[in-house]
């Protein structure tokens, strides 16, 4: 009996968290996006709970621990941290991309103002852009979903 226990309990673990991103069967597009998911796994608000669930994600995103993520990273860390494939990361990349730029631009490296020129850091998302970087990944692709444009046969759940 604590054997049969003890299997249910390993067997929890190692399965497969829900999917954000569900795939239309018979084809490599995405249907929906489960945004309540989206939010647990990815938050971007200010509270203290989702600074420190940001804090995680960003040192996990972060494999030689420089404190930048680059596109590359980001694009990596998102497939292992929602655990989808490349069908997913066919459709979302172009959103990814545009997060990613964005949120250089927004908060542009403190360097620059005392340097006068952009440094290296500009070229990555920094920790402190972080939040931001989320927030216009969430924007984009609800833009996406709601117009469809990208998302062939996509329905806004």
């Amino acid at each position: 009996a604590n054997m049969s226990m003890a299997r249910r309990v390993e067997s929890k673990r190692r399965a497969k968290p829900a999917p954000v991103f569900k795939i239309k069967e018979g084809t490599p597009d995405i249907e929906s996006i489960d945004w309540k998911l989206f939010d647990e796994r990815l938050p971007s608000d200010t509270s203290k709970k989702s600074k420190l669930k940001r804090a995680e994600i960003f040192v996990g995103f972060d494999p030689n621990g420089n404190g930048f993520l680059s596109l590359a990273e980001i694009e990596k860390g998102l497939m292992g941290h929602f655990h989808y494939g490349v069908d997913v990361k066919r459709v979302v990349a172009k959103s990814v991309q545009r997060a990613h730029k964005a949120a250089k631009a927004a908060a542009p490296d403190q360097k620059a103002a005392t340097l006068g020129k952009a440094s290296l850091a500009d070229d990555f998302v920094e920790k402190r852009e972080f939040r931001i970087f989320i927030e216009f990944l969430r924007y984009d692709l609800q833009i996406l979903v709601t117009n469809g444009s990208g998302f062939p046969h996509i329905k806004n759940t």
